[in-house]
């Protein structure tokens, strides 16, 4: 059997289970963005690849 057949069958065999979410805790954080300008204006650091 080749692998790609072995792949599928396994995805099909395999339980996804459902993600269940509660409320919020007290610290967790709502969102999170990055902001490379601290790190470029202290130490003129600048990221090599992007996330694009």
């Amino acid at each position: 059997m080749p692998l790609y057949q072995v792949d599928i069958a396994d995805a099909a065999a395999v339980e996804h289970p459902t993600a269940t979410y509660g409320p919020p805790r007290p610290g967790d954080l709502r969102s999170s963005l990055l902001n490379a300008g601290k790190i470029v204006r202290e130490l003129g650091w600048r990221p090599q690849v992007t996330l694009e």
